[in-house]
């Protein structure tokens, strides 16, 4: 491969990894708003024991996708849970931890938020944190569906 096609790479890695996406949330409060309305209400049926919407992946294919246990893992770390919290999902703090932030940002006056938006955006230019944590998540979650396929095939018997 020649300088070209190195330079061609080089920067389609650093568009696929420095493109801002939380920063693009902090500036939408209605979105924010929506999406942790969603969140709370399904956390509230799962927290009572009610019939909620089930995970299509799950009962489509068998297998967990990247996000089935995160409720359950959120709801034990708000009891003070943290090993059960693990257990169900590895992400849970991270996610609870952003879902608190997005709630704090919503709330505040539009000009803190933009300006915090707007500093967040440079963090995740210069640095892809976002991206890198949400390729950790999606590949955990791959990775979560092959361990489960290969322990339940009949591969690894008891």
């Amino acid at each position: 491969m020649g300088d070209v096609g190195r330079t061609r790479f080089s920067s389609a890695a650093v568009v696929l990894f420095q493109r801002p996406v939380a920063s693009f949330l902090l500036r939408n409060p209605a979105l924010i708003l929506l999406f942790l309305g969603i969140l709370l209400i399904h956390g509230a049926f799962t927290f009572f024991q009610l019939p909620s919407w089930r995970c299509p992946v799950h009962d489509l294919f068998g297998i967990p996708c990247p996000g089935c246990g995160m409720t359950r893992g959120m709801l034990c770390l708000i009891s003070g849970d943290w090993h059960g919290a693990v257990q169900h999902h590895l992400f849970a703090p991270f996610f609870l931890f952003g879902g608190l932030m997005l709630l704090a940002m919503s709330i505040l006056p539009r000009e803190y938020r933009i300006q915090l938006a707007e500093r967040l955006e440079q963090i995740e230019r210069k640095t892809g944190i976002t991206m890198i944590f949400m390729w950790s998540f999606a590949i955990f979650g791959i990775v979560r569906m092959l361990v489960h396929i290969s322990v339940n095939s009949g591969l690894y018997p008891d």
